[in-house]
């Protein structure tokens, strides 16, 4: 037996087939970590394009408040904006479109004009609403914005 210890024929075929072995296992934990990678970078992707969509509601909400307050609080329905993006007013757990919130009115110095200069006895109010916009993308990603809009002076 002592004959068989000393020989150290095959132990290059050993010392490889360790070497493949280990080199393997490093591949397949850099592929592992890749796909991890690329599914991480594409939620983000998809998650930033529903904030963007999301965004875009906003500034359609902002220019739809008025003095008239039927027509300011109109919900905003479902909007494509193409590459399966889109928006609508209302929350996540919504999950339609809801109405925006008219908050109340707000009064604000210095929006007291004298006589002569379109005076208003009644004085000027700004209307305040609050606005939430959800924008939804590919494979369920959705993101809210919530945001609060005045709409003045108007006159009291």
């Amino acid at each position: 037996m002592i004959k068989i210890l000393k020989n150290e024929r095959g132990i290059a075929l050993a010392v490889l087939t360790m070497l493949i072995a280990i080199l393997a296992s490093m591949t397949g934990a850099a592929l592992l970590f890749s796909r991890v990678d690329l599914m991480i970078s594409g939620n983000f992707k998809r998650g930033t394009g529903a904030l963007y969509a999301a965004d875009a509601g906003v500034g359609v909400a902002l220019n739809q408040l008025s003095g008239n307050l039927t027509s300011s609080r109109t919900a905003i329905q479902v909007t494509d904006l193409g590459n399966g993006y889109t928006y609508r007013s209302g929350t996540i757990a919504d999950g339609s479109p809801q109405e925006l919130i008219h908050t109340g009115f707000k009064s604000a110095p210095g929006y007291s004009m004298g006589v002569g200069t379109g005076y208003n006895p009644g004085g000027y109010i700004f209307h305040t609403y609050e606005i939430h916009i959800t924008g939804n993308g590919p494979m369920t990603s959705a993101r809210e914005i919530e945001a609060m809009g005045q709409f003045g002076p108007v006159p009291n």
